[in-house]
C-alpha cells in the first residue's frame, strides 16, 4: 500500500504542491495559520485513495485532474464541511459523509478546524460500465438519506485511526460493498417505475384506439415499438389479459352509448363501441353485465 505523508507549519505552497499530487487543480485560502496542518494519503491496490485531513481553517476551489470518468469521492467529516457548485450544495458533518462528482468544479469552506476522510473511489471497482449513471442518484447526496448510510459512517469512522494494511483494505472492500448495495436498491427502484410507466402508457393507447375496430395486440406492440411478447410479459404480473381489458373497455363504453343514445340501434352503437359484429358485442356484454344488450335496454325504457 502506498503511503505518503505530509505536516505543514506555515508553507502554504508546499499544501499546494501537496493537493495537486492528489490530482487537483486548486485555489486554497486558509483564514489563519497553517500551523500543524497535516495530510495523510495512502492508496489501495485498486486504485482507490485515502485522505486523512487534519488542518485549519480555509476554503478552497477544486477541480480533479485524473480521470473523473472513473472516479467519484465520498468525504466524511468531523468538522463542518459545505461543498458547493454551480448548481448543487451539501454539508457534512459530526461524522457524516457526502458523496460527490469528479467531473465538477467546487467550492469546499471549512469555518472551523479541518478534520476529515475523503474516499477517492474507483466506479469500476464497484459498477458495471452500464451502470455507471446510476451513481448520479447518489452525489450530492448525504449518508443520512440512505439506509446503510450510519452503516457506511461507522465504518469509515475506523479509518480515522492507524490500522494495519490488511485491515484498510478489509475497510475499503466493506465501503464498496456497501455502496453497491446502495446501487443495487436504486436500479429495482428504477425498475419498478419502467414498469409503472409502460403500463400507464399502454393504458392510454388502449384508451385512445379501443373503438377502433382494427385496434389488437399486434397494433398496440406497433405503436409501442415492441414484440406482442414483451407487452404480455410485462402486463402479466399485475394481472392484465390484454385482449379481455381491450373488451371491457368497449363493453363499458357500449353501455355509456346505450344509456345517452338510446335513439340509435344496437348494432350501430356496438360498431360505434369498436366491436366487429352485434354478436360479438352481445357475448362480451353478458358475460360483464349479466344481461343482454336487448334486454338491459329493454329495462332501461321501462324506468324512464
Amino acid at each position: 500500500m502506498k503511503k505518503l505523508d505530509a505536516v505543514f507549519k506555515d508553507d502554504k505552497k508546499k499544501w499546494d504542491t501537496f493537493i495537486r499530487e492528489l490530482e487537483f487543480n486548486c485555489i486554497n485560502k486558509f483564514t489563519t495559520n497553517i500551523n500543524d496542518s497535516n495530510i495523510q494519503m495512502q492508496e489501495f491496490a485498486c486504485g482507490a485513495k485515502l485522505v486523512n485531513i487534519n488542518a485549519s481553517p480555509y476554503i478552497s476551489q477544486l477541480k480533479y485532474t485524473g480521470d473523473h470518468n472513473d472516479t467519484f469521492f465520498i468525504v466524511n467529516s468531523i468538522s463542518t464541511l459545505t461543498y458547493r457548485d454551480s448548481y448543487n450544495n451539501s454539508i457534512s458533518q459530526n461524522g457524516t459523509s457526502v458523496f460527490l462528482p469528479s467531473s465538477n468544479e467546487f467550492q469546499l469552506e471549512s469555518k472551523t478546524r479541518r478534520r476529515s476522510l475523503s474516499l477517492f473511489m474507483k466506479k469500476s471497482n464497484i459498477l458495471s460500465d452500464d451502470d455507471y449513471h446510476i451513481l448520479d442518484h447518489l452525489l450530492w447526496q448525504k449518508s443520512d438519506r440512505l439506509d446503510s448510510g450510519l452503516i457506511i459512517d461507522n465504518t469509515i469512522h475506523k479509518l480515522y485511526h492507524p490500522h494495519s494494511d490488511l485491515f484498510l483494505e478489509k475497510i475499503f472492500s466493506l465501503t464498496s460493498h456497501l455502496i453497491s448495495f446502495e446501487i443495487e436498491k436504486i436500479k429495482n427502484n428504477n425498475r419498478k417505475i419502467d414498469k409503472i410507466n409502460f403500463i400507464n402508457e399502454v393504458d392510454t393507447i388502449i384508451s385512445d384506439n379501443f373503438k377502433n375496430q382494427d385496434f389488437n395486440l399486434c397494433f398496440l406492440a406497433r405503436k409501442i415499438g415492441v414484440s406482442e411478447r414483451t407487452i404480455q410479459n410485462k402486463c402479466a404480473p399485475y394481472g392484465i389479459k390484454l385482449h379481455v381489458y381491450i373488451q371491457q373497455k368497449r363493453v363499458r363504453y357500449l353501455k355509456l352509448l346505450i344509456d345517452t343514445q338510446p335513439s340509435f340501434n344496437n348494432e350501430y352503437l356496438a360498431i360505434k363501441s369498436g366491436f366487429n359484429s352485434i354478436v360479438t358485442a352481445n357475448r362480451v356484454f353478458s358475460n360483464e353485465f349479466g344481461i343482454s344488450i336487448s334486454l338491459y335496454r329493454k329495462n332501461n325504457n321501462k324506468l324512464k
